[in-house]
């Protein structure tokens, strides 16, 4: 589906892999990612069922370029993009291993 800017639907599901291409020659300005506050995960009902997330509203005060203002709809709903949410998320494990390891060493230093 080359071309394809949003497409709306219920629900997607894929027997295959579901892939961006995410080559280095593709991309330009290519900067570590810093943390620049914490998400709130939360628990809702949507549809009416039962549902694991984050709240696109939210996300967009943190980190703007994940959320999608739907201008196809009269409400412009906003949509987040959970595929690319996964590198803040490990931003963030990143960024503890580092507090622990620092932690760690502390430790040691005091030990001896």
């Amino acid at each position: 589906m080359t071309g394809v800017g949003s497409i709306s639907c219920t629900s997607v599901s894929a027997s295959g892999e579901v892939t961006a291409h995410s080559d280095k020659r593709l991309k330009s300005n290519i900067k570590p990612l810093e943390v620049r506050g914490e998400l709130n995960p939360v628990t809702y009902v949507k549809d009416g069922k039962e549902s694991i997330g984050f709240i696109a509203d939210e996300v967009k005060e943190v980190y703007p370029e994940l959320v999608i203002t739907d201008e196809s709809t009269e409400e412009k709903y906003l949509s987040l993009n959970y595929q690319q949410l996964t590198a803040v998320l490990y931003a963030e494990i990143k960024e503890l291993k580092n507090q622990i390891k620092e932690l760690n060493e502390k430790v040691r230093t005091m030990a001896n």
